[in-house]
């Protein structure tokens, strides 16, 4: 198994889908946050890191990935050392894309979003990518409730392509008056298993995330969700301030065989990192690894660490046991390293 490293590059998007939590508090006070060390500064740092744990599986995401500055300099850096995997909305030129990479060598996760995106034109870069060799391609959905009548449609369409179709549960904010995904009503909940009847590992994975009780990122502010719980006396949301740690700890691989770096540099072992609502004292061991783009002496843990972390917010966490859950959702290209490159971890 590789290292996985997972890199929130950018705080940009040129979408503006409505179930994101970006737009509902708005891109642009997000952009201060974004650090640009430029590509010499990157070059070094993802040079230091194959020294010491050999091609590791680089998985970007944001905000766009290819809104990055530099963005086609820095990609081709990075193939160029490592395996990526790009979380991307496919606003890209697929063609030009193609001949910039080594696609053997690259895994996208494509966002479809019918708001902003056509239908045929989306698929149409999909199998651009694939003729062209891409190692892996799948589909990211969001079951919003507005886009959910024609979900079955598209799934059948992707499948009929061998493009897996992954449907993620919409958390957030719906019109001002509704909690998801609590609120899903007996139609919408049809529509959904309309979709994943269609069967397919895919669809095995979309109804896991449907059942998994992690806290995630809910589209709204605070005061949306805390008003629509008060006013209808429940609790739709987890509690927005947490307290003590609820679970003995467990251990895991995260910080051993993964890391995450935000758009700072800040890197963690997990995506579990310490917010006012869940500080750090609350933890038994320290989550935060260092910064990826300051310190040249950072590392990760040598072995798997304790957690009691809870809710998880990860349902692919590396917890030791715990291996058939998780470990075939860990994917990285096939390739056949050469002793130069270094050893996996």
């Amino acid at each position: 198994m590789p290292v996985f490293w997972n890199w929130e590059m950018v705080l940009a998007c040129n979408f503006r889908c409505s179930y994101c939590n970006y737009t509902c508090l708005g891109w642009e006070r997000h952009h201060a946050m974004n650090v640009f060390p430029g590509l010499a500064r990157l070059s070094e740092v993802w040079s230091r890191i194959q020294d010491l744990y050999g091609t590791v599986h680089i998985e970007l995401s944001g905000g766009e990935c290819t809104s990055y500055p530099g963005w086609e300099g820095v990609i081709n850096m990075l193939v160029g050392i490592h395996t990526v995997s790009l979380d991307t909305n496919l606003s890209l030129d697929a063609e030009r894309f193609a001949k910039l990479v080594k696609l053997e060598r690259v895994r996208i996760s494509a966002s479809f979003h019918p708001q902003f995106s056509d239908f045929d034109s989306f698929l149409r870069k999909c199998l651009t990518l694939k003729e062209r060799r891409v190692s892996d391609l799948f589909i990211n959905y969001v079951a919003y409730p507005d886009q959910l009548a024609e979900m079955a449609r598209y799934k059948k369409a992707f499948n009929e392509h061998g493009i897996r179709f992954y449907v993620q549960p919409f958390q957030g904010v719906y019109r001002k008056c509704s909690v998801y995904p609590e609120s899903y009503t007996e139609a919408e909940l049809g529509l959904i298993e309309e979709a994943l009847a269609l069967g397919g590992p895919d669809a095995d994975i979309s109804r896991g995330r449907f059942q998994w009780k992690g806290s995630a990122m809910r589209t709204g502010t605070e005061e949306q969700l805390r008003k629509i719980q008060e006013e209808r006396g429940t609790h739709l949301a987890p509690p927005l301030v947490a307290t003590t740690p609820k679970r003995p700890p467990v251990h895991c691989h995260m910080g051993h065989y993964y890391a995450k770096t935000y758009v700072n540099g800040d890197t963690y072992r997990c995506c579990a990192k310490p917010t006012k609502e869940r500080p750090a004292e609350l933890l038994s061991e320290k989550l935060y690894l260092g910064n990826l783009f300051l310190d040249d002496d950072l590392k990760l843990l040598e072995a798997p660490a304790a957690c009691d972390y809870e809710p998880c917010p990860c349902d692919r966490c590396m917890v030791v046991g715990q291996e058939t859950r998780w470990l075939d959702r860990w994917c990285a290209p096939d390739l056949t390293l050469s002793n130069d490159e270094g050893e996996h971890r």
